[in-house]
């Protein structure tokens, strides 16, 4: 005999949004699958998406904190995590993965990066001669 899959949590096809850098990073996506564990979601580009980011999901509730678990050209599969694992995963964490103002202005270069990229205009600087 085979074994049945646990049945999906919510309906399939759901509008979302991925939150990064302290709220100020969002990208839509679409939740695929959702259990009570994850997710599957399709975005456009996984480029610019971080390890650890927020799912919101309009009329779900809170934004969900989630951790990447795998990725292919379109569809990210997460893992929702709890308080207790992001206290552990900090703790294990050494000095240098710290939170310090180099990965603030990175994450938000990346972010920056990531939005010219999307966009159909170009930007360029020049100085005068």
């Amino acid at each position: 005999m085979s074994e049945q899959r646990p049945m999906a949590r919510g309906r399939t096809f759901l509008a979302g949004k991925i939150i990064s850098n302290y709220g100020q990073s969002t990208i839509d996506c679409t939740v695929r699958r959702i259990s009570d564990t994850g997710a599957v979601i399709e975005v456009e580009s996984v480029l610019g998406i971080p390890l650890h980011f927020h799912l919101m999901i309009p009329g779900e509730g809170d934004p969900q904190p989630c951790k990447r678990s795998w990725q292919s050209e379109k569809q990210i599969g997460l893992v929702f995590e709890t308080a207790a694992d992001v206290k552990a995963e900090a703790a294990q964490a050494g000095p240098e993965e710290a939170k310090g103002a180099d990965q603030i202005m990175r994450g938000q270069m990346l972010a920056l990066r990531a939005a010219l990229d999307v966009v159909d205009v170009g930007v360029c600087c020049s100085t005068p001669t």
